[in-house]
């Protein structure tokens, strides 16, 4: 397949929103499912901050989920699934793009140390994709089948979701740094790191 590489990356930034609402768009019209509703009923009457602080009641912490679940209830209502389901699917959208240019960065650099072009080309031989192509591929990928088909239509599962964006957003962060040396991405690869327990322990 060799198309131009606009046309990949056209395709690599279009693919992962098309799929995914044609894949899971019919969840936007399903109700809450039972685990739904146990997180729900632990956040029910708690401040904020207890969240933060004190998990009784509820077997794992993960306050940065429930930070942003209270902030949806707060604009969107506590009862109304279609926003929940909704946040579930651009999340999964975001997932896909990051793994997509996580493999992108992987594919274009043989030794991260050196990613010189002799290195890249390489890559493209041995491999027969160009690193534009193997993005588009990981990220449609990581859309058809994240983990479980399950993932996304139960708003409980925002947890794996969420602290895959976290997780794999802090490696592109980390990759930066390490062929940049600039501080700032350093910075932002380890705060990523460090929310990721957060969202999902």
């Amino acid at each position: 397949l060799q198309l131009p590489t606009s046309k990949l990356q056209f395709l690599f930034w279009l693919t992962p929103p098309l799929l995914a609402l044609s894949l899971y768009g019919p969840a936007l019209s399903l109700p809450f499912f039972w685990d739904d509703v146990a997180n729900f009923q632990f956040m029910f009457g708690r401040p904020l901050a207890q969240l933060w602080i004190d998990s009784a009641g509820f077997p794992y912490y993960r306050p940065l989920t429930f930070t942003l679940w209270r902030v949806m209830q707060t604009v969107f209502g506590a009862t109304n699934p279609a926003p929940y389901h909704a946040l579930n699917i651009l999340v999964l959208i975001a997932d896909a793009w990051l793994v997509g240019l996580l493999a992108k960065r992987l594919a274009s650099n043989v030794t991260l140390s050196s990613p010189s072009r002799a290195d890249r080309r390489g890559f493209e031989n041995r491999v027969g994709l160009a690193p534009d192509l193997i993005a588009l591929l990981a990220a449609a990928l990581m859309t058809i089948f994240p983990f479980a088909a399950l993932v996304v239509p139960l708003v409980a599962s925002l947890f794996h979701l969420f602290v895959t964006m976290v997780a794999v957003a802090a490696c592109l962060c980390a990759l930066e740094f390490d062929a940049t040396k600039k501080i700032g991405w350093g910075i932002a690869a380890v705060a990523l790191a460090a929310l990721a327990p957060f969202a999902h322990e």
